[in-house]
């Protein structure tokens, strides 16, 4: 059987000669996509066909199309290796490269058995990734896809990726670095046994990188850590390594601890940290914390991705603490700031602490530092973002009459779905004679389930009311002075969770929302 041997040269054009199939030169011609990666991979790829199969010929081509997918740095690291790829249609043991494998058993293949039950060797493996020493990666055209003898979601990429561990990226399967999504993700991703060596790991997971919009998705959403260090080596091989965030051994995991201490280097509080569980456990120890400060020693504050403090605790440093345990939920996109007055100082630094507990990484803190909780692990931020009046659970309104007389007071609490509405008694405004100031409620369905009225001169009986308001209701305050320069502080909006206040005017309405309330006018 003649062997037509085609060289593809990866520069501008392809010098081709195949005499025994017609259609064979028109569909290597192709294979011309160097003009799109621009790189000087000469003698990357080898395709040796025995026959004059076409169909052969036109999936050659495509295997040639999924390995240009590849970064062209990373491929010239390969050619100044001397690493090539050869894309044959015959088992890869009929080569003179892989002769000596003939009846050998593949790593990982001991007890694989075929149909008969006869134990499988290299003669059935459709592939192999290249080694120290000048063989070459090797695939059989047509086994491409999964169950052709393989598992891979690719099998060409597969074993190209085995070669790029060890040329372009050092063997970094074999690095502690790449030991940090291996150990806590491998088992999610891909669970058979087969990829508890992580050379295999890191193969099948650069293929799913280039593989397809779909499996380089697939692989960012259910293995964040290994995609993030397989961009970051692509985008280092390629120069342009500050486009992504490199893999930081502290921040990246599922677990952490804070640990804040005082006089005598005495752990105050304890903080643990739960990515999964999406939990965090602060425990505060009974006693003095430093005795030298009259002032906040620490603190440690929770915020939602919305801006809303879900947990805030300053500690007074010569206060007494008393023991005590809470759970604070925090999720992905949260917030999480700690600060320690001796966080810089040059001997008690150590007082304030961040442990990785998944590697025992761990540094000080500082006097101040602030996280947000990513799919990788944590984020060091600048500042978290501010809330405004309008976010959170609990609002206050005052209602002031004449000579600043408050007349009514209004305290929502929007997870009890409770509205406390407290009249006080007497006269609001005597220069008034009609209606000085109102409250009215209603529900997400228009029906008005409150509505009082206060007129400025008639005298008022002191009264409480419990009014239930939801998520989707509405709330509508008026004040006949609320745009009055001087007195329109007589109408006012306060956010008793962070203190924030605003002047509401002559009338406003507001919908409770999901996050808080939203002004409708």
């Amino acid at each position: 059987m003649k062997k037509n041997t085609i060289l593809i040269l990866l520069i501008f054009v392809f010098s081709i000669s195949l005499t025994n199939h017609p259609l064979a030169a028109e569909t290597l011609n192709k294979f011309e996509f160097i003009k799109e990666q621009q790189t000087k991979n000469e003698n990357l790829i080898h395709i040796d066909i025995r026959g004059n199969n076409v169909e052969e010929y036109q999936e050659a081509q495509h295997m040639v199309d999924r390995i240009k997918k590849i970064k062209s740095g990373i491929l010239d690291k390969l050619v100044a290796d001397g690493t090539y790829v050869k894309l044959v249609n015959y088992p890869i043991t009929e080569s003179d490269e892989y002769r000596d494998l003939k009846g050998l058993i593949p790593r990982g293949w001991e007890g694989q058995t075929n149909a008969e039950g006869k134990q499988l060797t290299w003669d059935d493996v459709p592939g192999v990734g290249s080694d120290i020493g000048g063989k070459p990666v090797m695939a059989r055209i047509g086994f491409s896809e999964r169950g052709k003898g393989h598992g891979s979601i690719n099998l060409e990429l597969h074993e190209i990726a085995h070669a790029i561990d060890r040329v372009a990226f050092l063997n970094i399967s074999h690095t502690d670095l790449f030991d940090i999504p291996f150990s806590q993700e491998r088992q999610k991703f891909f669970p058979d046994k087969y990829y508890e060596n992580k050379e295999e790991y890191f193969a099948e997971c650069f293929t799913y990188y280039y593989f397809s919009k779909s499996s380089k998705q697939e692989l960012k959403d259910k293995a964040p850590l290994t995609y993030r260090c397989i961009d970051l080596l692509i985008k280092k091989v390629q120069g342009d390594s500050n486009s992504t965030e490199p893999i930081n051994e502290l921040l990246d995991g599922n677990q952490f601890a804070w640990s804040l201490k005082g006089y005598s280097d005495r752990e105050f509080a304890k903080v643990d940290y739960n990515k999964k569980a999406e939990e965090m456990k602060i425990k505060l120890e009974a006693g003095i914390p430093h005795s030298y400060f009259n002032s906040t020693y620490a603190s440690i504050k929770v915020q939602n991705s919305s801006g809303i403090v879900v947990y805030n605790k300053k500690i007074v440093g010569n206060r007494q603490q008393n023991v005590g345990t809470q759970t604070v939920p925090v999720k992905v996109g949260d917030y999480i700031e700690f600060t320690h007055i001796e966080g810089d100082a040059q001997k008690e630094k150590t007082r304030a602490t961040l442990t990785n507990l998944e590697n025992n990484k761990n540094e000080t803190i500082g006097k101040t530092a602030r996280y947000q909780v990513t799919k990788e692990g944590l984020k060091k931020v600048e500042k978290m973002p501010e809330t405004t009046v309008l976010d959170g659970n609990q609002f206050g309104w005052t209602l002031k009459g004449y000579s600043d007389r408050e007349i009514a007071k209004v305290d929502y609490n929007r997870e009890t779905e409770k509205m406390q509405v407290k009249l006080e008694a007497g006269v609001p405004h005597s220069y008034f004679n009609n209606t000085y100031a109102s409250i009215k409620v209603q529900n997400s369905s228009g029906i008005v389930v409150y509505n009082k009225e206060i007129m400025g001169n008639r005298k008022q009986t002191a009264e409480s009311q419990t009014v239930p308001v939801k998520v989707g209701d509405y709330i509508e305050f008026t004040h006949i002075e609320g745009e009055a320069v001087k007195e329109r502080t007589r109408a006012t909006l306060t956010n008793l969770e962070n203190s924030k206040q605003e002047y509401i005017g002559k009338k406003r309405t507001y919908q409770v929302t999901s996050t808080g309330l939203s002004k409708i006018d």
